[in-house]
């Protein structure tokens, strides 16, 4: 018989097999799921966690371009008011 797993158990269950709290084999017995499972749902965690960083790298420039593309144009204003 197939298990069906919410994705807050799965979640749960990878994110302390991260932090290192237990072993996959400790959370593998007390919660009777495959080992291959739960390195399964680490594995996808982890693949997340690198999108949802390239995520706030990319937004953390596209701020920092707006920001030096502000200045320049403040920059540009100033000089022709100055003339």
């Amino acid at each position: 018989m197939r298990k069906n797993f919410s994705p807050d158990f799965m979640a749960k269950v990878a994110l302390a097999v991260l932090k290192e709290e237990v072993t996959i084999a400790e959370m593998s017995s007390k919660y009777e799921v495959h080992r291959t499972q739960i390195t399964n749902w680490r594995k996808r965690a982890l693949e997340g966690l690198v999108w949802l960083w390239w995520d706030l790298v990319s937004i953390l420039i596209s701020t920092l371009i707006w920001h030096l593309f502000t200045q320049i144009l403040l920059k540009k204003n100033v000089k022709t008011m100055e003339n």
